[in-house]
């Protein structure tokens, strides 16, 4: 049960790290996206631009998404109680 715990966490410690990296890294794309967007405006493509600004708004919702899961995560440790030393070396002892 210990293992499966000190499991969780270290994958929530992964996932502390990797959620921000995805948060700029969409948000770099999106930028992009809207780099090449005016310039496809500037080239009189409209239908192109109308659906490239149509997936840079999802993009950004989806974005919106994942820094809620973030938030949601942090939360999540906040609402968790600390393991107390005494319980630490309890589990431990009965791994065996």
């Amino acid at each position: 049960m210990t293992e499966q715990l000190d499991d969780q966490r270290e994958f929530e410690k992964n996932l502390e790290k990797l959620m921000p990296h995805w948060l700029s890294h969409n948000d770099q794309h999106i930028r992009d996206n809207e780099k090449w967007l005016g310039i496809i405006e500037g080239m009189g493509l409209e239908r192109v631009a109308r659906e490239l600004k149509e997936a840079i708004a999802i993009l950004k919702e989806a974005n919106n998404h994942v820094a809620l899961a973030n938030k949601e995560l942090k939360d999540a440790e906040v609402d968790r109680p600390a393991d107390k030393p005494a319980e630490k070396a309890a589990c431990k002892n009965n791994r065996g």
